[in-house]
């Protein structure tokens, strides 16, 4: 067992890791989202195109106020998929950091596991070293105490 400053050090590590896998999977949500979201920005585009393109086709052509209604909506539209290509993209760098955040705390983490496994070797190999020192004592207690040279 670990002594309480490598157990609560452990404990501590455990948690930060935890806590950086939990922000992973936060952020990696908000990319699938932003990049759903910026597919059906793009698929409305398409659709809204197209439907220009038969409507303005059946009707021979347009007056001017409806093209540049057209033409702005249009525009809008794009200024919306360009955010939020911005928004997926800084989503996407957020998952980068965080995947060197728990990459680092997942390190530290096996330190400080490796640490508590070196110290509790160390404390097991102490006692070992106490327990046969103990015994070697008390075989040498038990043993009859005999002069050399003298037969008995």
């Amino acid at each position: 067992m670990p002594t309480p400053a490598l157990r609560t050090l452990l404990d501590q590590a455990t948690q930060d890791r935890d806590e950086a896998v939990a922000a992973l999977q936060a952020a990696e949500a908000r990319v699938v989202a932003a990049e759903r979201q910026q597919r059906q920005l793009a698929d409305y585009r398409a659709h809204y195109r197209d439907r220009w393109t038969s409507q303005f086709g059946q009707r021979g052509g347009g007056g001017m106020e409806i093209v540049q209604c057209y033409q702005s909506f249009a525009e809008r539209l794009e200024q919306a998929i360009g955010q939020q290509t911005h928004s997926v993209g800084h989503a996407q760098a957020q998952v980068q950091r965080l995947r060197l955040q728990l990459q680092q705390r997942e390190l530290r983490l096996a330190s400080v596991r490796k640490l508590a496994e070196r110290r509790l070797a160390a404390l097991n190999q102490a006692e070992s070293r106490r327990e046969q020192k103990a015994s070697d004592e008390a075989a040498l207690r038990s043993r009859p105490a005999t002069l050399p040279g003298v037969l008995g």
